[in-house]
C-alpha cells in the first residue's frame, strides 16, 4: 500500500507539472548511465517481482528528481531504494567478512598443523626405533636359540656315546646274574628237570669260556650233568671254581656299574640343563616375537597419523591461497558495488538544482529513463 500511494502521488505530480509546462515534445534523450545503474541494481536485487516493479515505476518520480525538489513521498521512495542498496551491500560485506574470517582461521591453524606434524613425526620415530630394537633382539634370540639347539644336540650325543659302554656293562651284568640265578644254581643243586641239564649247560659255557681257563671248560660237561650225590671231589672243585669266577665277574660288573653312575648322572644333568636353556631362550624368542609384532603394529598406526599430518601441511598453502582468493574476490565485489552501484545512486540521491531549472525538470527526467 505504501509503494502504491507513493507511486500514485509522484506520477500525479509529474503529470501536473508536465501539463503546466506545456513544453513542446523534444527528441528522445540517451539513458543516463547513473540511472541505468540504479535500474539494473534494483532488477538484480533479491526482492519479490512486484516490489521490483514498484521501485522501478517510482524511480523517475523520486531519485531522478533532485533532492531539493523532492516531496516527502519522493524522499521516502529514495529511502526505500537506499534500503535496497544497504541490504545488498550488507550481504556483500557479510560474505567478505566470512571469507576473511576463513583466511584468519586457516592462518591461525598453521601452528597447530605444524605442531601436529612434529608430534606425529616424533611418535613415528619412536615407534620405528622400537621396531629396530625389537628386530635386533629377535635376531639375537634366533641366534641364541640356534646355539642352544646345537648345545642340546651335543649334550644328547655325548650322553648317548658316554652311556654306551655302561649300557653294555649293565647288559653283561644282567646276563651274568641270569646265568648264576637260573642256570648255574639249577646245575649246582641238581634241580633240573629230566633232559634239561644240557640246556642249562649250554647257557653257561659261553660265560665259562670267557671267565675261566680251558681245563675248567673241558671238565664242565661231564661234571654239570651229574647229580650232586654222584660228583667227585674234582667235580665239586670244578663247580666251586666256576661259581667263584662267575661271582667275581658279577662283583666287578657291579663295581663298574656303580663307578659309571656319577658320570652318567652328570651327562643326564647336562642334557636336562641344555633342554632348560633351550626352553628359556625359546620363551624369550616368543616374547620378543610378540613384542616385535606389537611394535610393527604401532609403527603402522603412527605412520598413518604421520602421513595424514604431512598431507595437512601440504594442503595448508593451497587452502590458504584459495581462501585468500575467495576473500579478495568477495571484497572486490564490495568495492565494485560501491564504485559502480553505490556511487551513482549516492550521486543521484544527493544532487540538487537551481530554482530557475525546476519548471522544466520533470519532463526531462521522464525522457531520460524511458
Amino acid at each position: 500500500m505504501l509503494f502504491r500511494s507513493l507511486h500514485s502521488a509522484m506520477v500525479a505530480k509529474g503529470v501536473k507539472r508536465s501539463e503546466e509546462g506545456a513544453a513542446p515534445q523534444q527528441k528522445k534523450a540517451k539513458v543516463d548511465p547513473k540511472v541505468a545503474s540504479v535500474k539494473k541494481t534494483i532488477e538484480s536485487a533479491d526482492l519479490p517481482e512486484p516490489c521490483k516493479a514498484m521501485l522501478l515505476a517510482m524511480l523517475p518520480h523520486s531519485l531522478c528528481v533532485t533532492k531539493d525538489l523532492r516531496s516527502e513521498p519522493q524522499a521516502r521512495a529514495v529511502e526505500m531504494i537506499s534500503e535496497v542498496y544497504d541490504a545488498i551491500e550488507l550481504k556483500l560485506k557479510s560474505t567478505a567478512e566470512t571469507e576473511s574470517a576463513k583466511v584468519t582461521e586457516i592462518e591461525a591453524s598453521k601452528d597447530t598443523v605444524d605442531a601436529a606434524l612434529g608430534e606425529a613425526e616424533s611418535r613415528h620415530s619412536v615407534t620405528t626405533a622400537t621396531v629396530e630394537s625389537c628386530k635386533a633382539t629377535l635376531a639375537q634370540c634366533f641366534g641364541t636359540t640356534s646355539e642352544r639347539k646345537l648345545a642340546l644336540v651335543t649334550a644328547e650325543t655325548t650322553e648317548r656315546t658316554g652311556n654306551a659302554p655302561g649300557l653294555a656293562v649293565e647288559e653283561e651284568h644282567r646276563a651274568l646274574k641270569c646265568a648264576l640265578d637260573e642256570h648255574f644254581k639249577v646245575l649246582k643243586e641238581g634241580s633240573w628237570e629230566t633232559g634239561s641239564a644240557k640246556r642249562h649247560l649250554d647257557a653257561l659255557l659261553p660265560l665259562a669260556k670267557k671267565l675261566t681257563d680251558e681245563s675248567l671248560v673241558t671238565a664242565l660237561p661231564s661234571t654239570c650233568i651229574k647229580p650232586p650225590a654222584d660228583r667227585s671231589t674234582f667235580d665239586n672243585m670244578v663247580m666251586d671254581q666256576l661259581e667263584g669266577s662267575l661271582t667275581s665277574a658279577l662283583t666287578q660288573l657291579n663295581a663298574n656299574i656303580e663307578a659309571e653312575k656319577p658320570p652318567k648322572a652328570q651327562r643326564a644333568a647336562d642334557v636336562a640343563a641344555a633342554q632348560q636353556n633351550l626352553k628359556e631362550v625359546e620363551d624369550a624368542q616368543q616374547k620378543s616375537s610378540d613384542a616385535t609384532t606389537a611394535a610393527l603394529s604401532a609403527q603402522r598406526d603412527t605412520l598413518a597419523v604421520f602421513e595424514l599430518a604431512r598431507s595437512d601441511v601440504a594442503a595448508f598453502k593451497p587452502q590458504l591461497r584459495k581462501a585468500k582468493e575467495a576473500a579478495e574476490e568477495a571484497q572486490a565485489e564490495v568495492d565494485l558495488f560501491q564504485d559502480n552501484c553505490r556511487q551513482p545512486f549516492s550521486f543521484l540521491a544527493a544532487q540538487t538544482t537551481k530554482v530557475e531549472e525546476v519548471i522544466s525538470m520533470t519532463p526531462k527526467v521522464e525522457e531520460v529513463i524511458s
